[in-house]
């Protein structure tokens, strides 16, 4: 059975109607204006050029649920001139994106509400890196944080802090090897 041009028309209007529907539900509300690219001046700060060199480009980890209804959209850029690219859920950052805070941050991973949360790399713009899993914009769970003097803190975090076992790699060689408290070290083995 053959559908008549009217019927064809229905149909792609239907499609169309749902999804500007879609896209209104889940961009960004207010306060965002598209960007034809994300500017390269931001793209080519030269510490995540270095990072990205040093780490090699960020993998993303986590997979998300196939019925988590997110859309991707255009760069975009706020009030402030920081630039997101990547998914929106509900007016939200949500899924895989990147965002580059006009104060010279970058991050690239996984979104929930707006914030980073899941598995992420954010990298300074003095140069530092951290990468591993966020909750609500914090460093919590697992991850390595690599400075740029050469030292790094690999293990466990919680609310922005070393907390849990971890490891702490000095520029000089020496490494400890303990457990730490809100950032302090409490209980340590050290290796030469």
């Amino acid at each position: 059975m053959t559908k008549s041009n009217a019927e064809i028309i229905e149909e792609e209007e239907k499609k169309e109607f749902h999804t500007t529907l879609f896209k209104e539900t889940h961009a960004p509300k207010s306060g965002w204006r598209t960007l034809d690219a994300v500017p390269l001046k931001y793209i080519e700060m030269p510490y995540i050029l270095k990072a990205e060199k040093k780490l090699g480009k960020f993998k993303h980890k986590d997979v998300l649920p196939r019925t988590l209804e997110v859309i991707d959209l255009p760069p975009v850029c706020n009030v402030r001139g920081d630039v997101y690219h990547g998914a929106w859920r509900n007016g939200f950052r949500w899924g895989r994106g990147r965002f580059w805070w006009k104060d010279g941050h970058f991050y690239e991973g996984t979104w929930d509400k707006g914030k980073p949360s899941g598995y992420g790399r954010i990298i300074y713009r003095n140069g530092n890196v951290y990468e591993g899993d966020f909750l609500d914009e914090k460093r919590h769970g697992k991850g390595i944080n690599y400075h740029l003097c050469g030292s790094k803190y690999e293990g466990d975090w919680k609310d922005d802090l070393p907390h849990g076992n971890g490891v702490e790699y000095l520029m000089n060689g020496d490494v400890f090897t303990g457990t730490f408290i809100l950032g302090l070290k409490v209980f340590i083995y050290y290796k030469i």
